[in-house]
């Protein structure tokens, strides 16, 4: 009988999963209509617009949700001064532009699609003026491990790729950044969000 805080994994409640519970698609991070109208949970979002979306497509979370902010987006904004330190610790030249490319896991992921794309990338891009880096989502870390992830990019780290570590690495990555590629994740529509 306790209440229930119901924090959005990623960037919020933007993506229809499948449900274990049945044949159809749901929500992502919504709990069970069940649970929302016993008055004990509480979603919460990170601005009145995302407010506007949840229930545009769950009506059932009206009078649920709390507007509470987005630290990781937060963070973003607010280390933008730290930007020169973030591309210097990467050994990144104030004349190169830094591409970084993010992709979450599984098969319709970016890396999952098109696994040659960093040394692709880093084949076309001239050497003195690009460099590359790499945001692969944890869970890719977790299920293949760094030795797997390292001989997959073998080609790529030796063409010079910036493989960023699998956790807290993502967001200075971001900032120090000057062009993100992207897939569906999280990391992309941050990256958007945050302008690069």
């Amino acid at each position: 009988d306790c209440p229930v805080l119901v924090l959005p994994h990623g960037v919020g409640f933007q993506k229809l999963v499948p449900d274990s519970r049945s044949s159809a698609d749901r929500l992502s991070g919504v709990v069970p209509d069940a649970l929302l109208e016993t008055g004990r949970a509480w979603l919460t979002v990170s601005h009145p617009a995302q407010e506007e979306q949840l229930l545009a497509t769950h009506p059932k979370a009206a009078g649920r949700t709390l507007v509470v902010g987005d630290p990781c987006f937060d963070e973003l904004v607010g280390s933008r001064p730290r930007r020169k330190a973030y591309r210097d610790a990467l050994a990144v030249a104030e004349h190169q532009r830094l591409v970084m490319v993010s992709s979450t896991w599984g098969p319709p992921s970016l890396l999952g699609s098109h696994p040659d794309l960093l040394a692709r990338l880093l084949a076309q891009l001239p050497y003195d003026d690009y460099r590359v880096g790499a945001i692969i989502h944890p869970n890719v870390w977790s299920a293949h491990g760094a030795w797997q992830i390292h001989t997959l990019q073998a080609a790529a780290l030796d063409a010079g790729l910036l493989l960023m570590p699998a956790i807290h690495a993502w967001r200075p990555a971001l900032v120090a950044a000057d062009v993100l590629i992207g897939d569906h994740g999280s990391v992309t529509l941050y990256g958007a969000a945050a302008g690069t």
